[in-house]
């Protein structure tokens, strides 16, 4: 997903502030589809399983899968 981070904002130069950039991220979540949130959790679930910070599921050790 592609994501403008001066969504909202005429001047490009807001966003380099704290509160300009914590507004452009709260617009950008909030123009985002159920859809793309979904595939966002994904694919941090599938990082951190990567890099071991989540505990296996079951004893086989592979990942849980959909349908398991």
């Amino acid at each position: 997903m592609t994501r403008t981070p001066t969504v909202g904002f005429p001047d490009p130069w807001r966003v380099t502030t704290w509160d300009g950039h914590r507004e452009a991220q709260l617009a950008s979540a909030l123009l985002a589809t159920p859809a793309q949130r979904l595939a966002w959790l994904e694919e941090a679930l599938a990082t951190a399983y990567h890099a071991g910070t989540l505990p296996l599921s079951n004893p086989e050790g592979r990942p849980p899968q959909a349908n398991d």
